[in-house]
Protein backbone atom coordinates (compact mmCIF):
# COMPACT_ATOMS: atom_id res chain seq x y z
CA UNK A 1 0.00 0.00 0.00
CA UNK A 2 2.86 1.82 0.85
CA UNK A 3 4.26 1.52 -2.58
CA UNK A 4 1.41 2.25 -4.45
CA UNK A 5 0.85 5.40 -2.76
CA UNK A 6 4.37 6.54 -3.90
CA UNK A 7 3.27 5.82 -7.45
CA UNK A 8 0.14 7.65 -6.96
CA UNK A 9 1.43 10.63 -5.43
CA UNK A 10 4.99 11.20 -6.91
CA UNK A 11 4.48 10.11 -10.86
CA UNK A 12 0.43 10.35 -11.00
CA UNK A 13 -0.30 13.70 -8.56
CA UNK A 14 -2.96 11.98 -7.18
CA UNK A 15 -3.36 12.18 -3.54
CA UNK A 16 -3.02 8.53 -2.05
CA UNK A 17 -4.53 6.82 1.23
CA UNK A 18 -1.47 7.26 3.17
CA UNK A 19 0.23 10.90 3.24
CA UNK A 20 3.22 11.43 1.42
CA UNK A 21 5.96 11.53 4.16
CA UNK A 22 6.55 8.03 4.43
CA UNK A 23 6.05 7.10 0.86
CA UNK A 24 8.95 9.93 0.05
CA UNK A 25 11.42 8.59 2.31
CA UNK A 26 10.56 4.85 0.96
CA UNK A 27 11.19 6.21 -2.32
CA UNK A 28 14.70 7.88 -1.09
CA UNK A 29 15.56 4.05 0.47
CA UNK A 30 14.44 2.40 -2.48
CA UNK A 31 16.02 4.34 -5.08
CA UNK A 32 19.53 3.76 -3.32
CA UNK A 33 18.71 0.38 -1.83
CA UNK A 34 17.46 -1.12 -5.51
CA UNK A 35 15.94 -4.09 -4.63
CA UNK A 36 16.68 -4.68 -1.00
CA UNK A 37 13.94 -2.26 0.32
CA UNK A 38 12.31 -4.13 3.37
CA UNK A 39 15.84 -4.83 4.32
CA UNK A 40 17.37 -1.09 4.25
CA UNK A 41 14.22 1.00 5.29
CA UNK A 42 13.75 -1.26 8.55
CA UNK A 43 17.87 -0.69 9.16
CA UNK A 44 17.04 3.12 8.32
CA UNK A 45 14.41 2.96 11.42
CA UNK A 46 16.04 1.34 13.42
CA UNK A 47 18.87 3.94 12.99
CA UNK A 48 15.78 6.52 13.36
CA UNK A 49 15.18 5.38 17.01
CA UNK A 50 18.98 5.51 18.48
CA UNK A 51 18.85 8.91 17.32
CA UNK A 52 15.71 9.63 19.10
CA UNK A 53 16.96 8.06 21.83
CA UNK A 54 20.02 10.01 22.02
CA UNK A 55 17.58 13.28 21.15
CA UNK A 56 15.75 12.39 23.92
CA UNK A 57 18.84 12.46 26.01
CA UNK A 58 20.04 15.88 24.93
CA UNK A 59 16.36 16.79 25.85
CA UNK A 60 16.70 15.63 29.18
CA UNK A 61 20.32 16.32 30.45
CA UNK A 62 18.65 20.01 30.20
CA UNK A 63 16.24 19.10 32.97
CA UNK A 64 17.85 16.20 35.13
CA UNK A 65 20.86 14.83 36.27
CA UNK A 66 22.64 13.47 33.36
CA UNK A 67 22.98 9.51 34.86
CA UNK A 68 18.48 10.19 35.08
CA UNK A 69 18.79 11.54 31.49
CA UNK A 70 21.08 8.70 30.21
CA UNK A 71 18.57 6.06 31.97
CA UNK A 72 15.15 8.12 30.20
CA UNK A 73 16.95 7.65 26.63
CA UNK A 74 17.95 3.99 27.43
CA UNK A 75 14.47 3.43 28.61
CA UNK A 76 12.97 5.25 25.43
CA UNK A 77 14.73 2.83 23.17
CA UNK A 78 14.82 -0.13 25.07
CA UNK A 79 10.72 -0.25 25.28
CA UNK A 80 8.90 -2.90 22.84
CA UNK A 81 7.61 -0.50 20.72
CA UNK A 82 10.64 0.61 19.93
CA UNK A 83 12.26 -2.41 18.65
CA UNK A 84 9.42 -4.03 16.96
CA UNK A 85 7.42 -0.80 14.75
CA UNK A 86 11.11 -0.18 13.33
CA UNK A 87 11.62 -3.57 12.35
CA UNK A 88 7.74 -3.16 10.38
CA UNK A 89 7.44 -0.88 7.22
CA UNK A 90 5.26 1.41 9.26
CA UNK A 91 5.24 4.73 9.76
CA UNK A 92 5.35 5.22 13.44
CA UNK A 93 9.07 5.27 13.86
CA UNK A 94 10.07 8.01 11.21
CA UNK A 95 7.13 9.99 13.10
CA UNK A 96 8.90 10.02 16.56
CA UNK A 97 12.02 10.38 14.88
CA UNK A 98 10.85 13.65 13.11
CA UNK A 99 8.74 15.44 15.96
CA UNK A 100 11.95 14.61 18.58
CA UNK A 101 14.15 15.38 16.23
CA UNK A 102 12.01 19.09 15.63
CA UNK A 103 11.80 19.30 19.73
CA UNK A 104 15.70 18.90 20.51
CA UNK A 105 16.65 21.73 17.22
CA UNK A 106 13.84 23.64 18.38
CA UNK A 107 15.84 23.97 21.68
CA UNK A 108 19.07 24.63 19.94
CA UNK A 109 17.94 27.49 17.83
CA UNK A 110 16.49 28.64 21.16
CA UNK A 111 20.06 28.47 22.92
CA UNK A 112 22.16 29.76 19.87
CA UNK A 113 19.98 32.11 17.98
CA UNK A 114 21.29 29.92 14.70
CA UNK A 115 18.36 30.06 12.15
CA UNK A 116 19.54 26.85 10.45
CA UNK A 117 18.37 25.26 14.08
CA UNK A 118 14.96 26.99 13.11
CA UNK A 119 14.71 25.38 9.71
CA UNK A 120 15.77 21.97 10.67
CA UNK A 121 13.24 22.20 13.32
CA UNK A 122 10.49 23.18 10.66
CA UNK A 123 11.26 20.82 8.05
CA UNK A 124 10.96 18.01 10.34
CA UNK A 125 8.08 18.90 11.89
CA UNK A 126 6.54 19.65 8.52
CA UNK A 127 7.93 16.31 7.56
CA UNK A 128 6.34 14.26 10.39
CA UNK A 129 2.52 16.36 9.49
CA UNK A 130 2.89 14.37 6.20
CA UNK A 131 4.06 11.48 7.96
CA UNK A 132 0.44 10.98 10.15
CA UNK A 133 -0.76 14.79 9.90
CA UNK A 134 -1.31 14.42 13.55
CA UNK A 135 2.25 15.93 14.82
CA UNK A 136 1.51 18.98 13.54
CA UNK A 137 -0.92 19.54 16.65
CA UNK A 138 1.45 18.05 18.53
CA UNK A 139 4.88 19.28 17.58
CA UNK A 140 4.60 22.50 16.01
CA UNK A 141 2.79 24.23 19.54
CA UNK A 142 5.90 22.85 21.40
CA UNK A 143 8.25 23.92 19.42
CA UNK A 144 6.60 27.56 19.27
CA UNK A 145 6.46 27.42 23.02
CA UNK A 146 10.26 26.70 23.43
CA UNK A 147 11.55 29.71 21.15
CA UNK A 148 9.11 31.66 23.06
CA UNK A 149 10.61 31.39 26.03
CA UNK A 150 14.19 32.13 24.76
CA UNK A 151 15.53 34.94 25.93
CA UNK A 152 17.32 36.98 23.21
CA UNK A 153 15.55 39.20 20.55
CA UNK A 154 15.01 37.21 17.48
CA UNK A 155 12.83 34.77 18.85
CA UNK A 156 9.75 35.30 17.44
CA UNK A 157 11.92 35.72 13.94
CA UNK A 158 13.13 32.03 14.77
CA UNK A 159 9.40 31.26 15.92
CA UNK A 160 8.19 32.41 12.51
CA UNK A 161 10.60 31.11 10.16
CA UNK A 162 9.96 27.59 11.75
CA UNK A 163 6.37 27.48 11.47
CA UNK A 164 6.91 28.91 7.86
CA UNK A 165 9.58 25.93 7.00
CA UNK A 166 7.02 23.37 8.55
CA UNK A 167 3.86 25.06 6.43
CA UNK A 168 5.96 24.93 3.27
CA UNK A 169 7.33 21.37 3.37
CA UNK A 170 3.72 20.43 4.36
CA UNK A 171 2.34 22.29 1.40
CA UNK A 172 4.23 21.07 -1.42
CA UNK A 173 2.98 17.90 -1.68
CA UNK A 174 -0.65 19.37 -1.46
CA UNK A 175 0.36 22.33 -4.08
CA UNK A 176 1.59 19.28 -6.70
CA UNK A 177 -1.38 17.19 -6.44
CA UNK A 178 -3.13 20.13 -7.09
CA UNK A 179 -1.40 20.92 -9.81
CA UNK A 180 -1.32 17.54 -11.49
CA UNK A 181 -4.57 16.03 -10.72
CA UNK A 182 -6.54 18.88 -9.16
CA UNK A 183 -7.23 17.26 -6.24
CA UNK A 184 -5.07 19.72 -3.35
CA UNK A 185 -5.07 16.95 -0.78
CA UNK A 186 -2.56 15.43 1.89
CA UNK A 187 -4.12 11.99 1.65
CA UNK A 188 -7.61 10.84 0.18
CA UNK A 189 -8.53 8.59 3.30
CA UNK A 190 -9.85 11.84 5.69
CA UNK A 191 -13.67 10.79 5.36
CA UNK A 192 -12.41 6.58 5.77
CA UNK A 193 -10.78 7.89 9.12
CA UNK A 194 -13.28 9.96 10.22
CA UNK A 195 -16.36 7.51 9.55
CA UNK A 196 -14.57 5.22 12.37
CA UNK A 197 -14.08 7.67 14.57
CA UNK A 198 -17.44 8.92 14.55
CA UNK A 199 -19.65 5.95 13.42
CA UNK A 200 -17.24 3.21 14.20
CA UNK A 201 -16.35 4.01 17.49
CA UNK A 202 -18.79 6.19 19.01
CA UNK A 203 -21.86 4.94 16.74
CA UNK A 204 -22.99 8.54 16.36
CA UNK A 205 -25.20 8.49 13.63
CA UNK A 206 -28.22 10.72 11.98
CA UNK A 207 -30.31 8.74 10.17
CA UNK A 208 -32.28 11.68 9.11
CA UNK A 209 -29.20 13.39 7.08
CA UNK A 210 -29.34 13.34 3.74
CA UNK A 211 -25.88 11.55 2.98
CA UNK A 212 -26.61 9.07 5.65
CA UNK A 213 -29.81 7.86 4.26
CA UNK A 214 -28.08 7.78 1.19
CA UNK A 215 -25.53 5.16 2.36
CA UNK A 216 -28.56 3.68 4.41
CA UNK A 217 -30.04 3.14 1.06
CA UNK A 218 -27.01 1.76 -0.88
CA UNK A 219 -26.42 -0.74 2.41
CA UNK A 220 -29.91 -1.75 2.15
CA UNK A 221 -31.05 -1.03 5.86
CA UNK A 222 -28.38 -2.32 7.18
CA UNK A 223 -26.93 -0.86 10.23
CA UNK A 224 -23.28 0.35 9.76
CA UNK A 225 -23.04 1.65 13.52
CA UNK A 226 -19.72 0.15 15.01
CA UNK A 227 -18.39 -1.22 11.86
CA UNK A 228 -15.00 -0.35 10.63
CA UNK A 229 -15.31 1.25 7.62
CA UNK A 230 -13.12 -1.50 5.20
CA UNK A 231 -16.40 -3.85 6.17
CA UNK A 232 -18.94 -1.33 5.29
CA UNK A 233 -17.42 -0.72 1.97
CA UNK A 234 -17.89 -4.32 1.13
CA UNK A 235 -21.34 -4.33 1.67
CA UNK A 236 -24.55 -3.88 -0.23
CA UNK A 237 -24.51 -1.67 -3.05
CA UNK A 238 -21.38 0.34 -1.25
CA UNK A 239 -18.76 -1.52 -2.94
CA UNK A 240 -20.32 -0.51 -6.75
CA UNK A 241 -18.73 3.18 -5.20
CA UNK A 242 -15.31 3.81 -6.44
CA UNK A 243 -12.61 5.17 -4.00
CA UNK A 244 -13.48 8.62 -4.30
CA UNK A 245 -17.43 8.82 -4.30
CA UNK A 246 -16.82 6.73 -1.03
CA UNK A 247 -14.66 8.63 0.84
CA UNK A 248 -16.85 11.92 0.22
CA UNK A 249 -20.24 9.46 0.84
CA UNK A 250 -18.08 8.87 4.08
CA UNK A 251 -17.22 12.39 5.20
CA UNK A 252 -20.25 13.71 5.07
CA UNK A 253 -22.30 11.01 7.00
CA UNK A 254 -19.47 11.17 9.65
CA UNK A 255 -19.82 14.91 9.62
CA UNK A 256 -23.46 14.89 10.19
CA UNK A 257 -23.19 12.74 13.02
CA UNK A 258 -21.13 14.87 14.49
CA UNK A 259 -23.91 18.20 13.46
CA UNK A 260 -26.40 15.81 15.59
CA UNK A 261 -24.39 15.75 18.50
CA UNK A 262 -21.48 18.18 18.82
CA UNK A 263 -20.84 18.43 22.12
CA UNK A 264 -20.57 14.05 22.74
CA UNK A 265 -18.33 14.06 20.16
CA UNK A 266 -16.07 17.00 22.39
CA UNK A 267 -17.16 15.08 25.19
CA UNK A 268 -15.49 11.70 24.20
CA UNK A 269 -12.69 12.57 22.88
CA UNK A 270 -10.52 13.25 25.61
CA UNK A 271 -12.51 10.20 27.30
CA UNK A 272 -10.73 8.51 23.46
CA UNK A 273 -7.27 9.51 23.80
CA UNK A 274 -6.87 8.69 27.79
CA UNK A 275 -7.70 4.98 26.53
CA UNK A 276 -5.57 5.33 23.72
CA UNK A 277 -2.68 6.54 26.62
CA UNK A 278 -3.42 3.75 28.58
CA UNK A 279 -3.27 1.05 26.45
CA UNK A 280 -0.47 -1.29 25.54
CA UNK A 281 -0.54 -2.54 22.37
CA UNK A 282 0.41 -6.34 21.39
CA UNK A 283 3.52 -4.92 18.79
CA UNK A 284 3.57 -7.81 16.55
CA UNK A 285 1.38 -6.77 13.81
CA UNK A 286 -1.38 -9.60 13.34
CA UNK A 287 0.53 -10.43 9.65
CA UNK A 288 3.11 -11.36 11.57
CA UNK A 289 1.43 -14.41 13.34
CA UNK A 290 2.56 -16.92 10.52
CA UNK A 291 5.91 -16.53 11.72
CA UNK A 292 4.92 -18.74 14.59
CA UNK A 293 4.93 -21.79 12.25
CA UNK A 294 8.06 -20.92 10.91
CA UNK A 295 10.50 -20.15 13.86
CA UNK A 296 13.11 -21.64 12.15
CA UNK A 297 13.25 -18.97 9.65
CA UNK A 298 13.69 -16.35 12.67
CA UNK A 299 17.15 -15.20 13.85
CA UNK A 300 18.30 -16.43 17.09
CA UNK A 301 18.28 -13.12 19.93
CA UNK A 302 21.20 -11.67 21.10
CA UNK A 303 22.56 -14.31 24.25
CA UNK A 304 20.02 -16.89 23.39
CA UNK A 305 17.84 -15.75 25.80
CA UNK A 306 15.12 -17.84 24.50
CA UNK A 307 14.57 -20.28 21.35
CA UNK A 308 13.42 -17.70 18.34
CA UNK A 309 13.04 -14.36 18.03
CA UNK A 310 9.54 -14.43 18.19
CA UNK A 311 9.51 -16.02 21.32
CA UNK A 312 12.11 -13.15 22.62
CA UNK A 313 10.02 -10.35 20.97
CA UNK A 314 6.58 -12.26 23.14
CA UNK A 315 8.74 -11.69 26.40
CA UNK A 316 9.62 -7.75 25.45
CA UNK A 317 5.69 -7.64 24.80
CA UNK A 318 4.56 -9.39 28.05
CA UNK A 319 6.96 -6.56 30.24
CA UNK A 320 5.43 -3.62 28.07
CA UNK A 321 2.06 -4.50 29.15
CA UNK A 322 3.06 -4.73 32.92
CA UNK A 323 5.41 -1.89 32.95
CA UNK A 324 3.28 0.61 30.55
CA UNK A 325 0.39 1.30 32.75
CA UNK A 326 3.26 2.03 35.45
CA UNK A 327 4.98 4.25 33.31
CA UNK A 328 1.92 6.60 31.77
CA UNK A 329 1.06 7.50 35.89
CA UNK A 330 5.08 7.72 36.60
CA UNK A 331 4.74 10.30 33.65
CA UNK A 332 1.90 12.11 34.77
CA UNK A 333 3.83 12.88 37.94
CA UNK A 334 6.88 13.94 35.50
CA UNK A 335 4.63 16.25 34.05
CA UNK A 336 3.50 17.54 37.70
CA UNK A 337 6.92 17.80 38.88
CA UNK A 338 8.54 19.50 35.87
CA UNK A 339 6.27 22.39 36.04
CA UNK A 340 8.05 23.16 39.40
CA UNK A 341 11.47 23.31 37.71
CA UNK A 342 13.34 25.98 36.25
CA UNK A 343 12.45 24.18 33.14
CA UNK A 344 9.25 24.34 32.88
CA UNK A 345 9.12 25.32 29.59
CA UNK A 346 10.93 22.49 27.93
CA UNK A 347 9.23 20.18 30.43
CA UNK A 348 5.55 21.56 29.12
CA UNK A 349 6.98 21.35 25.42
CA UNK A 350 8.00 17.45 25.81
CA UNK A 351 4.47 17.16 27.65
CA UNK A 352 2.42 18.70 25.13
CA UNK A 353 3.95 16.16 22.43
CA UNK A 354 1.63 12.85 23.68
CA UNK A 355 -1.19 15.53 24.64
CA UNK A 356 -1.46 16.95 21.93
CA UNK A 357 -0.94 13.85 19.50
CA UNK A 358 -3.05 11.54 21.24
CA UNK A 359 -6.09 14.41 21.56
CA UNK A 360 -5.97 14.91 17.64
CA UNK A 361 -5.94 11.18 17.13
CA UNK A 362 -8.85 10.72 19.06
CA UNK A 363 -10.63 13.47 17.29
CA UNK A 364 -10.20 11.72 13.70
CA UNK A 365 -9.66 8.36 14.42
CA UNK A 366 -11.23 4.80 16.49
CA UNK A 367 -9.51 3.25 19.24
CA UNK A 368 -6.46 1.57 18.13
CA UNK A 369 -3.32 0.70 21.02
CA UNK A 370 -0.67 1.02 17.87
CA UNK A 371 -1.61 5.11 17.29
CA UNK A 372 0.56 5.88 20.84
CA UNK A 373 3.50 4.12 19.70
CA UNK A 374 4.99 7.25 18.04
CA UNK A 375 4.77 9.00 21.42
CA UNK A 376 5.53 5.45 24.12
CA UNK A 377 9.96 6.51 23.70
CA UNK A 378 8.86 10.60 24.95
CA UNK A 379 6.14 9.49 27.79
CA UNK A 380 9.37 7.27 28.73
CA UNK A 381 11.46 10.44 29.29
CA UNK A 382 8.91 12.13 31.15
CA UNK A 383 8.79 9.39 33.41
CA UNK A 384 12.25 9.85 34.80
CA UNK A 385 11.69 13.28 35.70
CA UNK A 386 10.39 12.76 38.61
CA UNK A 387 13.48 10.75 39.31
CA UNK A 388 15.70 13.61 38.88
CA UNK A 389 13.94 15.60 40.94
CA UNK A 390 14.44 13.21 44.21
CA UNK A 391 18.24 12.93 43.32
CA UNK A 392 18.08 16.88 42.63
CA UNK A 393 16.70 17.20 45.58
CA UNK A 394 18.69 14.89 48.11
CA UNK A 395 21.82 15.92 46.48
CA UNK A 396 21.22 19.51 47.34
CA UNK A 397 20.23 18.92 51.06
CA UNK A 398 23.45 16.94 50.71
CA UNK A 399 26.07 20.09 49.66
CA UNK A 400 23.88 21.92 52.04
CA UNK A 401 24.73 19.66 55.32
CA UNK A 402 28.24 19.45 54.30
CA UNK A 403 28.65 23.16 53.83
CA UNK A 404 26.87 23.32 57.30
CA UNK A 405 29.88 20.82 58.63
CA UNK A 406 32.34 22.93 57.39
Amino acid sequence: AYLDAMHEVFLEGHPSYFPPGYPALLALVGALSGQHLGRWVTFVQHVMAVLGGLWIYGLLVRVVPQPVALLGGLLAGALSPTFTVAQAVMSETPTFFAMTGALYCAVRSAETGHSRFAIAAGVLTGWAGTIRVVPLVAALPSICLILSGAKRPGRYCLMGLTVCCAAITVVLPIAWCGYQSGRPQLASSQGFHLFNRVVTEQRQLDNAAPATQSLLTLLEGWDPRGVAWWDVRAHGKVHDLNDEEAERLFHRVAVEGIRKDPLAFMVYTPRLAWKMFLAPADWIAAWGDTIALHQHLESPPPLLITESGLKWREAMEAFHWSLWPVLCWVAIAGMVFGVLLPQRILVMAMAWVPIGYLLSSAAVEFFSPRYNAAVVPIVAALAVIPLGVVLSLASGKLRDGEEAGR
